[in-house]
């Protein structure tokens, strides 16, 4: 078993995306689900990869760079030197201003140097496949999670087993947090919402209502609300048994 929406090929999982970022945030996106950028070993790992990125029809970052020296290409995970690629007619051939790894649809999903900055490219998330354990998402007790500290400083606040940090900026959700951004989403699968530090199903939901929420949540506000509503009534009932049982 493997997480959902993630593709298990030998001893790794990959996701594809079905969203576009610019490189370093696609980088960002795969760490937040304890990932990264794929790195491409072997010619049976390209010719996998590229069979799904043809399946889905899209051109997708994988994790290549050359920005610490112009020509010199690291796996950005591990900063180990490309040894195996699968450049395409011409590649690289962008030079300093082309300085991240893609695998390009126009090419029949062979390797390119494009532009970190493009927002336009999917990209594909691994990380190792679990040999042992359950290896799949666990539930867990997030009743935690949700907790709110009294007063907003700078500095971490604490509450019983946790540290929180409200910031004083604002930033787009893979930067960091505004207004407050918590740390779930459901990117890999839509409606399936997960935390991004353990990829672990969403168990406790305190959405507005009218967003996202669990079933048995929606079930309890239609009760309170319906007693809200009939609380009147059943008032005037029980004055009317009290009248007759005294007659």
């Amino acid at each position: 078993m493997f997480q959902l929406g993630w593709q298990h090929y030998e001893k790794t999982c990959y996701w594809f995306s079905t969203t576009t970022l610019p490189w370093h945030s696609a980088a960002s996106s795969c760490r937040s689900h304890g990932a990264e950028l794929a790195s491409v070993l072997t010619a049976a790992e390209n010719a996998y990869l590229r069979y799904f990125a043809a399946a889905f029809g899209h051109s997708y970052w994988i994790g290549g760079d050359d920005e610490v020296v112009e020509g010199s290409w690291t796996w950005a995970g591990t900063d180990a030197p490309i040894d195996y690629n699968d450049w395409g007619p011409g590649e690289p051939g962008g030079a300093r201003n082309e300085n991240c790894l893609a695998i390009y649809h126009p090419i029949n999903y062979h390797w390119v140097d494009a532009d970190c900055k493009f927002p336009s490219f999917r990209y594909i998330c691994e990380k190792p496949y679990p040999e042992s354990g359950p290896g799949h998402v666990q539930y867990v007790d997030f009743s935690q999670v949700f907790r709110l500290t009294v007063f907003v400083f700078r500095l971490f606040q604490h509450y019983e087993k946790t540290c929180y940090w409200f910031s004083t900026t604002g930033l787009s959700w893979y930067s960091a947090a505004i207004d407050y951004w918590l740390g779930r989403n459901d990117e890999v699968i839509e409606g399936t919402w997960t935390w991004v530090g353990t990829d672990a199903l969403v168990d406790y939901d305190g959405c507005y209502p009218g967003e996202s929420q669990m079933q048995e949540q929606k079930i309890i506000w239609r009760f309170i609300r319906v007693l809200i509503i009939m609380w009147p009534m059943l008032i005037a009932q029980i004055h009317l048994d009290l009248f007759a049982t005294n007659r």
